[in-house]
């Protein structure tokens, strides 16, 4: 079972869906695909329309199919757009939503950070590669 055929599932399960109809399972995968890059925006996550995938701070694939918090954010999402109400969607989720877009901030942050020092390593790297070429009398000799 894919992961998008998860999230249908969990979906359906949701919405108490417990037939199988052509329509309903067309609405709901559309209002699915629909509802993956709001939700990626609204919690901090990357929507590339390039992969048609969430991606994370890191640019790895974002999984809304196994347990977490964005996750239930998606499915309380396709809830709503189920019954045509998300113009209310954000004031009963704000938490969760902030929650989880504080958590990605965060480990935006930090994979920023890491990849500064990780430049900063290979600049001093490159830095003491250059003094070694000096002589004893400092006159360079790489020329």
């Amino acid at each position: 079972m894919t992961g998008q055929d998860t999230l249908l599932t969990l979906a359906k399960g949701k919405l108490n869906i417990t037939w199988d109809d052509t329509g309903t399972n067309a609405r709901l995968e559309a209002i699915l695909n629909d509802a993956i890059p709001v939700v990626c925006n609204m919690v901090g996550l990357v929507y590339s329309y390039t992969v048609q995938e969430a991606l994370d701070e890191e640019g790895e694939v974002f999984d809304f199919s196994a347990p977490s918090m964005e996750r239930n954010v998606l499915l309380n999402y396709i809830s709503y757009e189920w019954n045509h109400r998300t113009d209310i969607f954000r004031s009963a989720y704000w938490q969760e939503i902030a929650a989880c877009r504080q958590r990605h901030e965060l480990l935006a942050a930090e994979a920023a950070n890491s990849t500064e020092e990780a430049e900063d390593s290979t600049e001093e790297t490159e830095d003491n590669d250059e003094d070694s070429t000096e002589d004893a009398d400092g006159t360079d000799d790489s020329e």
